[in-house]
């Protein structure tokens, strides 16, 4: 309520500025401009004649630094013109929380928001002083937003190439297909169609962890997410519809039923005329075999190139997923969610040939309940005194001062690719950025050695590049 009180009072100034004479001629169109009537509230204007309403001061000062810019026009005039939705904060800015809520999200282009899945990948994008950056909202404009996939480590998200590509509002809002504006349906709304989404879980009464709602799943009008029961307003023609399957895991789906015409992957087809009225259900049913954990198998393809010097076997590599080692060929269950998987060369004649399969590149990979995954490591056996001209060197190393923790205990990051203290790693002659974790009870030093203090290096061809971190017990 304290909040709401700033709010209304920060808006209510904007009331001070004064209303173009009776005379004047009203901007034409008022595309881009922020307007009010009599009311405190602020629109922004869309090119379309629409108008977007401001929810709070948070979400306009994302956008404009004070209210000077504010026109004020006739109640009539606002009154005529159709309301099409909300102004979300502008990607990139900043992260933030909802209220007493401690979930952290990166706000992303189209109203998306996307939650942090650990602290530390918070700091990786914001910085070690990330807590300070992140900004509360209240609670109740969450609904405003569209939850996306998790953040769960580098090169997901960035805020700013999300701050770069969206330089106005209209540019955030303009999630299109077909050159087809979507829009909210609101009062007074002239939309020549309307299409609702409709999601329709099904669960059994005794599935344990699985007990989703119709809010859990993930929608689409092609590009544009939607949520389950809310109507879209839409101009005539071809639509193809689709669902998000990591949003609602340990269920079996329907084709699309109701107005919608299923296809083969699950995806509904329509055609809407003017004035249509159309709703489109798909229905989600709990599955015991759905709802199996995943299971991963870890590959290991030795290349001895030299059988008569290059001995090595894939039991001789340490591969760990998560914080867990594990066999290669074995298959293994887990939980559900990302993972880091990893693999250690103990022999300094072999090099990596990169990692394939259902992993990313990067090592990360994401397991959804009923799926059986499998990647494979790829290591060549480098002939001692054999040459790589256009390779440089790196290695990334902890040093611990006082506690008990080891090197072992901090992560490090090369563009992504995780690698571990003291690792030695090829890398191309250019310029890297290099991060590290934080490390519980310790306070960690700029970086030294080969790197700036900002953890950025270059690597030069035959080349080795030391950084090191220090940590030091609290």
């Amino acid at each position: 309520m304290k909040n709401l009180k700033k709010i209304i009072v920060a808006l209510a100034m904007v009331a001070m500025i004064p209303a173009l004479p009776a005379s004047a001629a009203y901007p034409s169109p008022l595309a881009n401009y922020v307007i009010k009537g009599s009311a405190p509230q602020i629109y922004y204007v869309l090119k379309s004649g629409g108008l977007l309403s401001f929810p709070d001061e948070i979400t306009y000062k994302s956008w404009y630094h004070d209210f000077t810019n504010v026109v004020t026009v006739p109640d009539a005039q606002i009154t005529a013109m159709p309301h099409v939705g909300t102004v979300t904060i502008k990607p990139g800015l900043y992260p933030i929380k909802a209220g007493a809520d401690r979930t952290v999200y990166a706000v992303a282009r189209y109203g998306v928001i996307r939650p942090f899945a650990t602290p530390n990948a918070a700091r990786i994008v914001y910085g070690n002083d990330w807590p300070k950056k992140v900004v509360t909202v209240p609670a109740s404009s969450l609904a405003n937003y569209v939850k996306g996939e998790p953040v769960v480590g580098p090169d997901q998200y960035w805020w700013t190439r999300e701050l770069a590509s969206m330089k106005t509002i209209e540019n955030d809002y303009d999630a299109t297909l077909n050159g087809v504006h979507y829009q909210n349906v609101g009062a007074g709304n002239p939309a020549t169609a309307q299409l609702t989404l409709k999601a329709v879980v099904i669960n059994d009464g005794a599935q344990g962890r699985v007990n989703a709602t119709d809010s859990d799943t993930l929608l689409f009008i092609g590009a544009l997410p939607v949520r389950s029961g809310k109507a879209y307003a839409i101009a005539p023609g071809d639509y193809t519809v689709y669902q998000n399957e990591a949003h609602i895991q340990g269920y079996v789906i329907s084709n699309w039923t109701g107005d919608c015409n299923a296809g083969v992957n699950h995806e509904g087809y329509i055609h809407l005329n003017a004035d249509d009225k159309k709703t489109c259900t798909i229905t989600y049913t709990y599955s015991p075999d759905a709802a199996k954990d995943p299971i991963l198998t870890i590959h290991v393809n030795v290349v001895n190139a030299h059988p008569e010097k290059g001995t090595a076997a894939p039991a001789d590599f340490t591969i760990v997923v998560g914080s867990d080692q594990v066999v290669p060929e074995v298959p293994r269950s887990y939980a559900p969610g990302w993972y880091n998987v990893k693999s250690f060369n103990h022999m300094f004649d072999y090099s990596p040939l990169g990692l394939s399969g259902d992993c990313n590149p990067d090592g990360t990979i994401e397991m959804r309940l009923g799926h059986t995954y499998s990647c494979t490591f790829g290591w060549t056996y480098i002939k001692p005194g054999d040459f790589r001209p256009t390779m440089g060197e790196m290695v990334l190393s902890a040093m611990i001062v006082g506690g008990t923790a080891q090197p072992s205990d901090v992560r490090f990051f090369v563009e992504g690719k995780p690698v571990s203290s003291g690792q030695i790693i090829d890398v191309d002659p250019r310029d890297y950025t290099v991060y590290h974790s934080a490390l519980a009870g310790y306070t960690a030093s700029d970086w030294q050695g080969s790197c700036n203090a900002a953890g950025q290096v270059h690597g030069e061809v035959n080349q080795l590049k030391s950084c090191v971190v220090i940590f030091t017990k609290q």
